[in-house]
């Protein structure tokens, strides 16, 4: 603590002081007073007197009482409490107690609305322990949907050893309906293990309606529905590696009302595990279930054989159900499917990286081995590098081989030291392989069980060009492909060309305030733009400015199923700066469906004003977006408000 002031008088003996016109500075801010008083307990008792964070003369923001007492490392009781905005007053509070050192009790209070909730305030209560320990008790209250309790402990044993946990549940009264959310997660290094290597482990148990491994654990008032997400991660990092043990249990059950359709759609996709959905809808009502029981996963870095060569490997073992029927409005049952399959997945990595002279050779061999029960394969003629057939009784295998390669020749340079230029080109050519797999009765529950054959050469050009400031580069690639165009991969497809690939050329511009960037597929057969990419961005300051524009033909928009039905998006962004502290942000994004004559349709604008202080800053805001969900054309309207308070030339704790 830190005092200055233009009149002191103390006394020893009593261990009081009496100054006037003060400043005080604590560990978290400055007092201001113009009468301040020791007491013989070492409090302060200030009259007149104003608190900030901010170290300016005349204070962005500040709080200013009539009568304030600090107890140093302790607490500040104010009352006639005003909060400011410069010289300005905000509002008013009768009485406010204040924690400045680390302890238990109430914290501010946090109010939010949106259209769909309406009104919301949040209050915490922080529970001290010790100096490693807490824990913060909140409860969020939307009086028109319902209201979140949620704990949060943490514990800090050192700078790499920590342990945290979250306990919330929510209940909604619009719809009687309750959720729970649970997490737990421990991190802790050890300095000696058996490999006598350092090592550190993740531990990570989820519970609840929002629990995915990878998501951000926010649950809210919406996310109540019947879906249970639990999982337990088990992650033992080494310097040489990475070993991740998984168990999920997935289960959705809703019933969906998705309005008419002309026809059904045939088949269902899924991708589990991931933390990605895709239902395909169909007419009427639709209920699906998806479990997924305990999925074991192991995955290890690379491991150096040799100087040039390395391997890694990724099992996973797991149990996958899916069951699922959709009713017509006619109410007769129009689709069910049931299906429940033990997998067993094996995939190698064999990597080689060799110099050969000035040129690099790479190359990897990926031998990959699944099981899977109650399934039958059809018998079909031996399939090179690929075996399949039946095993383990009503159960089927198949093993295969991926292989691919690459030759990147060594880069030709010319300098132009009189004009500070500079030119480099560097060709490399690529083959990639996968065999034909037999589709036949596999449940494509994921991208593991989706296999697309592949036998392509890829002939790639890098191109640099430096003149003075201004970076230049393109690349051009040009790819053919042995296999039909109908059984590679979907979205490298195109509807013309039977085997030879698009020709790509991406090209940029790079200067210090501006980027450009062009990227484009050519068909050869019909000499025509299949997909064409364009963006500019132009930053100055604070000024800055981007436009960027993706153009599909509509035959390949088909091939893809990929904005099925835009064939241009225009997106734009602007952040333009009023004052020396205030900036204008607008964003949107445009849609059109012809061409040169554009019938834009929006689908999203925000306007958005920010304002940066010194200490603290603002922001308001209005969106709009338009959106197609359940084959219903949806609307949905935000304000945001937003307030921070931060600290500048304010002494730290260390």
């Amino acid at each position: 603590m830190r005092l200055w002031a233009d009149y002191v008088a103390g006394n020893l003996a009593s261990n009081t002081l009496s100054a006037h016109a003060v400043r005080l500075q604590v560990p978290d801010g400055y007092f201001t007073a113009h009468r301040a008083t020791k007491l013989p307990d070492a409090s302060w008792q200030l009259r007149d007197g104003t608190y900030t964070t901010c170290d300016h003369t005349t204070p962005h923001w500040s709080v200013a009482a009539k009568d304030i007492r600090i107890t140093p490392h302790d607490t500040v009781h104010a009352r006639n409490l005003v909060f400011k905005i410069g010289d300005r007053p905000v509002f008013w509070l009768p009485y406010a107690f204040i924690p400045i050192n680390v302890q238990s009790g109430l914290l501010l209070p946090r109010f939010m609305i949106d259209f769909n909730n309406g009104l919301g305030i949040r209050q915490e209560y922080y529970t001290w322990f010790n100096r490693h320990a807490g824990a913060t008790h909140g409860i969020e209250l939307w009086p028109w949907r319902g209201f979140i309790l949620d704990t949060t402990c943490d514990w800090t044993r050192g700078p790499d050893d920590s342990m945290s946990g979250v306990v919330q549940g929510a209940y909604r009264w619009d719809k009687p309906s309750t959720g729970y959310w649970l997490t737990f997660q421990d991190f802790h290094p050890w300095l000696t293990t058996p490999w006598d290597t350092n090592a550190h482990t993740l531990a990570q148990i989820n519970v609840g309606g929002d629990a995915r491994l990878g998501w951000r654990f926010v649950p809210d008032i919406d996310a109540i529905d019947d879906t249970i997400n639990s999982s337990l991660q088990l992650r033992v990092w080494r310097p040489t590696m990475l070993t991740t043990l998984l168990a999920d249990y997935t289960a959705i059950s809703r019933l969906i009302a998705v309005g008419a359709r002309p026809e059904p759609v045939p088949s269902a996709e899924l991708r589990i595990n991931s933390g990605y959905e895709r239902i395909d809808r169909y007419v009427g009502d639709q209920q699906t279930v998806v479990t997924l029981l305990p999925h074991l996963e192991l995955n290890t870095t690379y491991k150096a054989l040799l100087s040039w060569l390395y391997y890694r490997q990724d099992i996973f073992v797991d149990r996958a159900m899916l069951d699922q029927y959709a009713n017509p409005q006619a109410g007769n049952v129009l689709c069910h499917d049931d299906v429940s399959a033990l997998r067993c997945y094996y995939a190698g990595d064999l990597t080689l990286a060799k110099a050969c002279g000035p040129s690099m050779l790479t190359g990897a061999l990926q031998p990959v081995v699944q099981l899977v029960s109650n399934h039958a394969v059809d018998k079909q003629r031996p399939l090179p590098l690929a075996l399949q057939g039946n095993s383990f009784g009503p159960g089927a295998y198949r093993c295969f081989l991926r292989a691919s390669a690459e030759f990147v020749l060594p880069e030709c340079v010319f300098d132009a030291p009189d004009t500070g230029g500079m030119c480099a080109l560097q060709p490399s050519v690529q083959w990639d392989y996968c065999p034909y797999i037999y589709q036949n009765g596999w449940y494509h529950f994921d991208y593991w069980d989706r296999i697309y054959p592949q036998q392509q050469i890829v002939a790639k050009l890098h191109n640099r060009l430096r003149y003075q400031n201004v970076d230049v580069t393109l690349d051009l690639e040009q790819g053919y492909d042995v296999v039909d165009n109908d059984q590679r991969f979907f979205l490298d497809r195109l509807p013309y060309s039977k085997h030879l690939l698009p020709l790509r050329i991406a090209g940029a511009m790079m200067h210090e305030k501006l980027q450009v960037s062009l990227v484009q597929e050519y068909e050869w057969r019909q000499l025509k733009v299949m997909q064409s990419a364009f963006s500019i961005v132009f930053t100055d300051n604070r000024l800055q400015l981007s436009l960027s524009y993706l153009y599909q033909d509509k035959a390949l928009q088909h091939k893809r199923r990929l904005l099925a039905h835009i064939p241009h998006i225009i997106l734009l962004n602007l952040a333009l700066p009023l004052t020396s502290a205030t900036t204008l942000v607008y964003q949107t994004q445009l849609s059109a469906r012809t061409c040169p004559h554009f019938a834009v349709v929006p689908i999203m604008h925000r306007l958005c004003w920010e304002y940066e202080g010194h200490c603290w800053g603002c922001s308001i805001g209005f969106e709009a977006v338009n959106y197609n969900k359940e084959s219903f054309d949806k609307q949905a309207r935000a304000l945001v408000l937003s307030l921070y308070l931060g600290a500048r030339g304010v002494q730290t704790k260390q």
